[in-house]
Formats: C-alpha cells, structure tokens, sequence
C-alpha cells in the first residue's frame, strides 16, 4: 500500500489493523531513516547558507516574512501552545485511556475511533443542508457564495480510482471561480473536510476583486475562513447527532430525565408526582388567578405581556432598610428564635451587600463560600415590598448553609430540590408578617397578588417549562424537529399552563428561545417547582400543628447534604411519593388566591 491508505489505518476501528499500519510505517521508515537523515542536513546546510547569505538572525526568519508575521507573533503562539499541552493533549489522552480500559496508549490508538460507537453515514444531499445551515445561521451571505458550488458544479467529491486522496481548494486565478476536491465517503468527518473546503473557497470568492497579486493571503491567514466554516460546521453536526439522547444511551438511562433526577437524588417516581399534581391543578391555581387579574384590568382575557403586569391604581410604598431588617428577624423570631440569632449575624457582622450602585450586577444571591468561612447575602435593596421578601429569601439561604456547615465542603451542599427549603419557608413568614401588619385594602390586595405571582411562576410556569422539554426531547428520538414543530409544543403546554384568561399573541411561539435552562441544564427546571411545593406543604404542616415543628425543621436544615430527602420529610409525616403531598403544598397557592377573591368581594 502507498502511504495515504496506510496511515487511514490508523484511524480503522479494528486494533489488529491499526498495530499492523504502524509496524508497516515503521519497518518504512527505519529502513530509510539513514537517507532521511542525509536529506534532513543537506537541506539544513542549504537553508542555514541561504539564510546567511539573506541576513536572516533566527532560523525561522525567512518562513516569518514569506507569512508577513512577526518572529516575536509565533514565538508568543508557541510559548502559549507548549504551556497548554498538559490541559489539552495530555488531558485529552489520559481520557482516551481510560475509554480503551488502559492507563496507557500505544501511539498507533492515538487517533483510533472510540470502541463501540457506530459511525452513520451521512448523505452529500443531507451534507450540503447541514454546512449551508450552519454558515446561513452566521451569515446569509457566507451561505450564498458557499451555495453556489453546489449549484455550478465547482466541487469535485466521488471518490474515484486514480484520484488524489486528501481534500484541497484550488483558487485557479481571481478572474475565475475556485474549484473544491475531495474524496466524500459519508463519514462526520467528511462532512467537516466539506465544511472546511468551502470556507477556504468563500475565502477565494470574497478576496477575488483584489486581483492576482492582492488576493492571496499569507499562510498564517489561509485557514481563516476554512478553520471558522468548519467550527460552524461542527456545531450544528453535535446539536444535530442528538447529543443528550446519545449521552443518556451510553450510560443506560431508561427516561429523558433521569440523569437529573440523578443529580437531583430523587426518584423519577416523586417527580412524575409533582408533575401530575401540578397539572391537575391548573384549573384552581393559574386558570383561576388569570381570570381574576383579566376582571381587574376590566378585560375578558389579558394579553401574555399583561400576565405579570403591577396592579392598576396601587400606590407601592417604600420600606426603610432598618424596618426590613426589624420584619424579617421578628418573623424569624416568632417561628426559632435560633433562625432569628443566626440570622442577625448577617446584620451585625455585616456580611449581607445591599446597596444599588453603579456598575453593581441586578438579581440577590447567598453564596456559600466554604464551610469554614461565613457566608454573604448579596442583593440590590430598593425598598418595595417585594425587595423586602427577597432579604428574607436569601437570609433562609445564609441561615441554611450556616447550619448545614460543620457537615463539611462534601456534605454541607444539599441537592437542587432541597436547596430552597429555608430560603423559601423564610420568605413565607416575612410574607406572612408583612400582611398581617397591612391594613390597607388595595396593598394587601396587591402583597396577596404579586406573592401568589411568584408561586404560579416558580410552580406552573415550571412544571410547564419541564412539560415542554420533555415533549421535545421525546420528539426528538424520532427525528429531527422543525423550528415551527417546537414553536408548536411550545404553544401547546403555554395555553394549558395559563389557561383561558392568557391570550398568546403572534410571536409568543418563539418565547421558548430565551429560556437558557433548556440549552445549558436541560431539565434543571423542575427543581424550582419542586422546592416550593415541599416548602408549601412543610408550611401546611405547620399552620396545622406548630408545637415542636421549628426543632425538627432547624434539625432538617443542619442535615445538609448528609440525608435523602426521604429521611428529611419523615419526622413531619410527610411522603414526597404520595401525590397528596404536593397537593398539601398547592393548597398554600390556593389559599392565598381564595384570600384575593374575598378581598375582592368585599371592595
């Protein structure tokens, strides 16, 4: 065999195979090494006089200007590339390795496929689709120009007895079109060689008009449009090949959505629970509320943009910061006055950054630190009522990873369907004291309404988001989905979700885009849903029977990430499994929306 074929050897997935191409290229080349090596000093020889009869200081001199780049430009490239070599090829091999079942690689695996994947074919039709999509998502025009090698015949792609192997663009002469030749055999690979060779004859289009002496570009910026066509190129290939199917197949979960359930540490049992409870509760939760927030904007329904507009004619008042403080710790305090003490710590200790200024991120965080440090309350205090439970939010957060600390940096995280156990419930008993001292109709009217918001927001709008991935990730087995399709499923479980009283509008498909959960943490959303229903129903439980519940619930919060959440529900009789639990914890929502509709009969 000539060279070429031999070294696509080393790439069969057939070990025998790869070993024996090796042994071949190396009983070749050690048996020629004595001439490589005249060779080698003879051309040194050469080049190191014609360097020193040009004047060149470095080796590399005369390569530097034919690429019209700096020596002190690639020495900067070179330094940066060999300081990386541990975080990318030494790395990437050792995680090779450990996909062979070897501590260790034999040079001829270092470019093997990977065991027990099947490589598909990909048809030139579905080929030239992928590349002209990826490069119209960047540019229409990029896409256009690429387009018409297709359509002119200026690519050369069966592979044929007696042609060249390799891939190359030719740019023959400005005044004339490039041509693209490759050998396409329908491998991922080959898609990407496309991709590549297109980019380099765009490249050749747009530097034509500077005609033979101006178009060409030095080495250093050839593979500029060709590197960049093929990234393009690479990206939809990896979103189109299914990623997460392909993930969850390989490491045998049965569901979409397990493998968050695993990171979760619940079982799919307690979410399809909460999913089916939810759902059922549309009707009496979001439905209902809709109706009535519709009524007092006068209207029938309400336009989505409406869905979590301020109430009509509701002066908001300003809550001074040393009242919030006096609220939430007499809150606190009324329930343990432990929560209150290590609450106040926040205060005194002045670990808690409340200013709005300048160039300050928007949002409220309580950021753990590490166990053996305290933690920081960080948030943009305004003085609106709802800047006041938002305090109150994160201080459960504080509190929560002060007590669950001396269980360690592994232990003291909880899993995401339990971090909002104190955050929440804290911001339930401010809510509760904020009301209790608002005696004024239309604020009550407006606390109940924008309380009962945020719980339709974090437990509908949740569940619904997570019905929506589902829908698509199930969809998606069965092929690829069209931007309309998703648009489609969207809509669907948006007008079961908000019901009769949300009008969608045109554009409102397309709403879907801007949630980043489904991108970056598919199926992440639930949790939210799933916190505040469990702090709902933990709530429930304690408006019926509060004797004792603070010293099992603070005892609850000091487990930390030591307990399955099981063990944690246990001592209040609670069962995560048990549909009813959740509904235990939507009748919180409910209440406070029935609170509306009698504050609304007696206006």
């Amino acid at each position: 065999l000539a060279i070429e074929p031999t070294l696509n050897f080393l790439q069969d997935p057939r070990p025998g195979n790869r070993k024996q191409a090796a042994d071949a290229l190396a009983k070749t080349f050690q048996a020629n090494v004595r001439l490589f090596a005249l060779v080698t000093n003879t051309l040194a020889k050469d080049k190191e006089i014609s360097d020193r009869w040009r004047s060149f200081a470095d080796v590399a001199d005369s390569r530097h200007l034919a690429n019209r780049v700096e020596p002190e430009v690639v020495e900067a490239l070179v330094a940066a590339v060999r300081a990386a070599y541990p975080r990318l090829s030494h790395r990437y091999y050792a995680l090779k390795a450990k996909w062979f079942g070897k501590k260790r690689l034999p040079q001829w695996d270092r470019n093997a496929p990977l065991p027990k994947v099947a490589t598909r074919t990909i048809g030139w039709s579905e080929a030239e689709e992928t590349v002209l999509t990826a490069y119209g998502a960047f540019s229409p025009e990029m896409a256009a120009i690429a387009e018409r090698f297709f359509r002119n015949n200026w690519i050369d792609a069966p592979v044929r007895p007696g042609k060249a192997p390799g891939a190359f663009a030719h740019p023959t002469v400005p005044s004339a079109h490039p041509y693209v030749l490759l050998n396409y055999q329908g491998k991922p690979r080959d898609v990407m060689t496309l991709a590549h060779e297109l980019g380099h004859g765009v490249h050749q289009v747009l530097a034509a008009p500077n005609g033979p002496l101006m178009a060409p570009t030095p080495l250093t910026l050839a593979e500029t449009a060709s590197v960049f066509g093929e990234m393009l190129t690479f990206r939809k290939l990896l979103a189109d090949t299914k990623d997460k199917e392909i993930s969850d197949r390989w490491r045998g979960f049965k569901d979409i959505a397990d493998a968050r359930h695993l990171s979760n540490r619940v079982e799919r049992e307690v979410v399809d629970a909460l999913v089916e409870s939810v759902r059922a509760a549309y009707p009496k939760l979001s439905h209902r509320y809709y109706a009535l927030k519709a009524k007092w904007f006068g209207k029938k329904t309400l336009a989505h943009w409406d869905r979590n507009a301020p109430l009509p004619k509701v002066t908001q008042r300003t809550i001074p910061w040393s009242d919030a403080r006096a609220t939430i710790l007499t809150a606190y305090g009324a329930f343990s006055p432990k929560m209150a003490e290590v609450a106040d710590q926040f205060f005194v200790k002045n670990w808690i950054d409340a200013p709005v200024r300048p160039g300050k991120q928007p949002g409220a965080f309580a950021h753990p630190t590490v166990p053996s440090a305290h933690p920081y309350v960080l948030l943009n205090y305004q003085g609106k009522p709802r800047d006041v439970m938002t305090l109150a939010h994160e201080l459960g957060h504080g509190v929560h990873q002060v007590l669950a600390a001396p269980n360690g940096p592994l232990m003291a995280p909880t899993p995401l369907t339990l971090a909002e156990t104190a955050s929440v419930f804290g911001e339930m008993l401010t809510f509760r004291k904020l009301l209790a001292a608002t005696t004024d109709a239309k604020q009550r009217k407006a606390m109940l309404a924008a309380k009962v918001e945020d719980m339709i927001n974090t437990v509908v709008r949740q569940i619904a988001f997570y019905t929506f991935e589902r829908k698509v990730h199930t969809e998606r087995r069965n092929g690829e989905l069209t931007a309309d399709k998703i648009c489609e499923l969207w809509m669907s479980v948006q007008s079961e979700s908000l019901g009769p009283a949300i009008e969608l509008k045109e554009g409102y498909e397309a709403f879907w885009t801007y949630i980043p959960h489904f991108i970056h943490s598919p199926f992440y959303v639930y949790a939210y849903a799933f916190g505040d229903c469990l702090v709902n129903s933990l709530y429930a439980v304690y408006e019926k029977s509060a004797s004792g519940f603070a010293e099992r619930y603070l005892e609850m919060l000091s487990a930390g990430g030591t307990k399955h959440h099981s063990e944690l529900l246990a001592p209040f009789g609670l069962d995560a499994r048990d549909p009813k639990f959740w509904d235990g914890g939507l009748s919180v929502i409910a209440g406070l929306i029935t609170e509306l509709e009698t504050l609304d009969k007696q206006a």
